[in-house]
């Protein structure tokens, strides 16, 4: 893709807010400034990277995401990871928060989150690790990631939206596994005494 480079300059930088090596090494040979990175990654994202997900990711049927994806967009199984769930709801809520007041970032988030709530914990409130494409659990809770995700996407979407359900489950979620997380670190400060 073609990149647009800024005329303007935000950050009164003078547009040298850091250099950055072409190949992502620092060095003075072939520097970039960080508004040509910004347009870079913005032109990245809109090109490319979002353009694979709404073309290969989106499920149109039950919602959510397809988390199973080659580089070319090859589906190899329409099995769902909660954490990917939550990763993109974060994603599509941003867009909309942050960058883009594009209608299309908040349906897709309330489709993700619909699935997320719907389908990602058991009875006990635990997220699931794995679904298949109805959101039937194929693999049980197993991974505190899951409700990291969990918690970044929904509170993210609660804050555009206010959606109640969104806010309980995540404050639910954080309740449940902060002790957890408190456990870990006090047996590690222990341990390291």
């Amino acid at each position: 893709s073609q990149c647009l480079w800024r005329d303007k300059d935000p950050y009164g930088s003078g547009g040298r807010a850091g250099k950055v090596h072409r190949n992502g090494g620092i060095g003075d040979e072939g520097t970039k400034s960080f508004l040509e990175l910004q347009s870079f990654y913005e032109d990245h994202l809109y090109l490319q990277v979002l353009p694979f997900w709404l073309k290969h990711g989106v499920d149109r049927e039950y919602g959510g995401v397809f988390t199973f994806l080659g580089d070319d967009g090859t589906r190899h199984s329409t099995d769902k990871v909660i954490w990917s769930q939550g990763r993109m709801l974060w994603v599509y809520s941003a867009l909309h928060n942050e960058l883009d007041d594009n209608s299309l970032w908040l349906e897709l988030a309330r489709q993700t989150a619909d699935f997320l709530l719907d389908h990602g914990r058991n009875g006990s409130g635990a997220w699931r690790f794995r679904l298949n494409q109805q959101g039937e659990e194929i693999e049980g809770p197993q991974s505190i990631y899951a409700d990291a995700f969990a918690i970044t996407g929904l509170t993210e979407y609660a804050r555009d939206t206010g959606d109640a359900r969104a806010i309980e489950a995540a404050r639910e979620t954080f309740h449940r596994t902060s002790p957890r997380s408190e456990e870990r670190r006090v047996g590690k400060e222990c341990r390291s005494r």
